[in-house]
């Protein structure tokens, strides 16, 4: 892309960015120059903007995400997602201080964001927020965000969302009462450190076991995400129903969101990566309901991305298998040049971007 000045563009050229004036989107990504275009953009005091050229037109351009990033409602998801974020900072500080004021109108704050979401892009929304540097709050905002729509889809009703709400938001609030050079270490933790770290789902129970606005299912939730259905977990290798539910749910979308978005000393990984890895282990690991409707949910998302392959070649996802067959990380691909491709055929290449 190449920017012009408005007074050397040209009908028929391609606007190469969302155009933003007030607050909303004046010109869309991709809008083909009109004279109404030039008139709109003079109005708005706009001196130039980015054009695509030939070499410019690519499969990128039409991607679902790339789509998303300059709608108005991904705008505003946005803007509320880093507000709550930084309610739920606000809200950690004062706990570790011994306040628990903030706990009850962070639940309904949030409460009232995530249910405007749209079920559709919410997880395409949080792919795009990943980007940013790590943050403890945005994860926990986003654990909440994905379970949410779990328990929709698992028909939980509003009582019962709302405690999953309050577990993602609060599964790893015991990680601000451990050593720092443990949390943000940029290397893998000694058996030692991990001991250490092992115990932050107990230190958040802890932390909360005598607010009198959480609720004890949610409390035994946040001790319990790291619990496996089968036993083995940790604190306590509890097993089967002896986790509750909001932990067995908080579980497996705790893993997916800190694949994705990578630690202090772990490089992230595609969603399709992590669904993989839950494909591998839910047996041993999660409830099998709950692990087949939370896969489904992600892959009904990512349904009409574009992604980048091993080989080198783009394209886009048209088809993803849902049926159980454990293939849900290996989709259909149409390539740019309109072929076909099946991962699950073509084992040496696999999705290594997602955009």
């Amino acid at each position: 892309m190449r920017k012009v000045y408005i007074s050397n563009l040209e009908v028929g050229q391609r606007i190469g960015t969302a155009i933003h004036a007030h607050g909303k989107i004046i010109v869309t990504k991709g809008a083909v120059v009109s004279n109404t275009i030039i008139n709109t953009l003079k109005e708005n005091y706009i001196v130039a903007v980015p054009i695509i050229e030939d070499d410019d037109l690519v499969t990128k351009e039409l991607s679902k995400i790339e789509r998303i990033k300059d709608s108005i409602d991904y705008l505003k998801f946005q803007e509320k997602y880093l507000y709550i974020s930084k309610t739920i900072e606000d809200t950690f500080d004062n706990i570790s201080k011994g306040s628990t004021n903030l706990v009850k109108i962070l639940g309904n704050k949030t409460m009232d964001f995530i249910s405007e979401s749209k079920i559709s892009d919410v997880n395409n929304y949080l792919l795009l927020l990943k980007e940013r540097d790590y943050s403890l709050y945005e994860h926990s905002l986003s654990v909440a965000i994905l379970a949410y729509f779990v328990g929709v889809l698992m028909k939980m009703n509003d009582d019962e969302l709302e405690k999953l709400v309050l577990v993602g938001i609060f599964h790893d609030i015991g990680e601000i009462n451990l050593p720092k050079e443990i949390v943000d270490k940029k290397s893998p933790l000694t058996p030692e450190e991990k001991m250490i770290f092992d115990k932050h789902p107990m230190q958040g129970y802890l932390m909360l076991v005598n607010d009198n606005n959480l609720s004890k299912d949610v409390k035994l939730g946040i001790a319990a995400h790291h619990e496996f259905i089968t036993g083995g977990g940790m604190p306590r290798g509890i097993k089967g129903s002896e986790i509750n539910i909001y932990a067995q749910i908080i579980g497996i979308v705790e893993n997916y969101d800190t694949n994705i978005r990578g630690t202090s000393y772990k490089s992230p990984i595609t969603p399709f990566e992590a669904i993989a890895e839950i494909e591998e282990s839910w047996m041993e690991r999660y409830n099998g309901e709950i692990a087949v409707k939370f896969m489904n949910f992600i892959c009904n998302n990512l349904l009409g991305c574009f992604v980048e392959l091993s080989n080198g070649k783009r394209g886009e996802v048209v088809f993803i298998d849902m049926l159980g067959s454990g293939n849900r990380s290996k989709p259909i691909v149409k390539l740019e040049s309109g072929e076909l491709i099946n991962l699950v055929e073509k084992k040496d290449v696999k999705i290594i971007k997602v955009y």
